[in-house]
């Protein structure tokens, strides 16, 4: 987020900063009772812009600083606001200083001077000697990647359209949007009438949808029991190093499954899971008996047809192939191509 095009309007982008920091404090009730209060700061704002006061008298402040650059900010005039801050305010708990950048921290480059860390952590040395014998005051940065994570949390809808003029792709905006399209169909769309196309499914990948992991794992889990069948010694003509062979990389495949899951930042490992299914069908392929596992078959050719792939390098059925894939006894990968 560039805390550079945040709208000023009439008050300058100083005071619209300000203002930011005041409605995101306001989103953070440290507890049921809290009274939030916004200061003022026409006359001075004694070192806070707004604070929580907690039932036990304590307080929670909120100091903003509008300095976009680290190697910009005025120590000093932070110095100022603490030290105002904690004469009218002695309840203070906890103080929170807001700045729209990311501190500087080292290089590993000789010299520079202090870093915007080490100035911090060195100032909050010297604001706690400031602090009243017995009490104690939490000294807490919220720098611009701090600031950010708060604009994307749910109860903040609204405030990155309102103060920067970006677009929310939040489940309100998509929900509106789908109603004004339904109510513009009119009579032309009916709910029960949705048919399933292609590009629903791919989505469903993109998202990992449920539905699709639930699949992709039932397919593996498949593969896995067909080749705990009881009549497989006989369908491999009792070649026991094949079976142990087969039976092994069932149960990598099956460990393997538990990595694909919804959670978008997990990738999927596709690649592992095709290469250990072409390793079982090309251990396999070579036995005529190997025809004859129709169960052990269809589990290996319907789980290389649907595993879908977020690497770039899935499977295909070539059309030609379609036919011949669902209804032959031919080896696996014959139907198959990489693209």
């Amino acid at each position: 987020m560039d805390y550079r095009r945040i709208r000023g309007m009439d008050s300058g982008q100083r005071l619209a900063f300000e203002e930011l920091i005041c409605q995101l404090a306001r989103r953070e009730q440290p507890s049921a009772d809290a009274e939030f209060r916004r200061i003022e700061g026409a006359g001075g704002d004694g070192g806070i812009e707004a604070y929580w006061l907690l039932s036990d008298g304590s307080e929670v402040g909120y100091q903003a600083k509008y300095y976009t650059k680290s190697a910009d900010i005025n120590w000093a005039n932070i110095d100022d606001s603490v030290r105002r801050a904690l004469e009218t305010h002695p309840g203070l708990s906890r103080y929170i200083v807001a700045l729209p950048c990311d501190l500087t921290d080292k290089t590993g480059k000789q010299g520079g001077g202090n870093t915007g860390w080490e100035r911090w952590h060195s100032r909050k040395e010297t604001w706690g000697k400031l602090v009243a014998p017995g009490k104690h005051v939490d000294f807490i940065a919220w720098t611009a990647s701090e600031i950010t994570d708060r604009l994307t949390h749910p109860n903040a809808e609204g405030l990155r359209r309102y103060w920067f003029g970006d677009v929310e792709f939040s489940p309100k905006w998509f929900s509106d949007h789908i109603d004004l399209a339904v109510k513009s169909l009119d009579e032309r769309y009916h709910p029960e009438d949705h048919v399933e196309v292609g590009i629903e499914r791919i989505f469903k990948v993109i998202l990992r949808d449920d539905s699709i992991v639930s699949e992709i794992q039932d397919h593996f889990s498949k593969i896995h029991k067909a080749a705990q069948l009881g009549d497989i010694e006989q369908s491999f003509e009792g070649s026991l190093e094949l079976i142990e062979n087969i039976h092994a990389k069932t149960i990598d495949l099956e460990k393997l499954s538990l990595a694909f899951t919804s959670d978008a930042y997990r990738v999927w490992p596709v690649a592992a899971a095709l290469e250990i299914i072409e390793s079982i069908s090309s251990i396999a392929s070579p036995t005529v008996a190997y025809q004859r596992n129709s169960v052990f078959w269809k589990a290996l050719a319907t789980c290389l047809f649907i595993l879908p792939s977020t690497q770039g390098g899935r499977l295909s059925v070539p059309p030609e192939n379609r036919l011949a894939a669902a209804t032959t006894n031919r080896p696996v990968l014959t139907h198959f191509r990489h693209v």
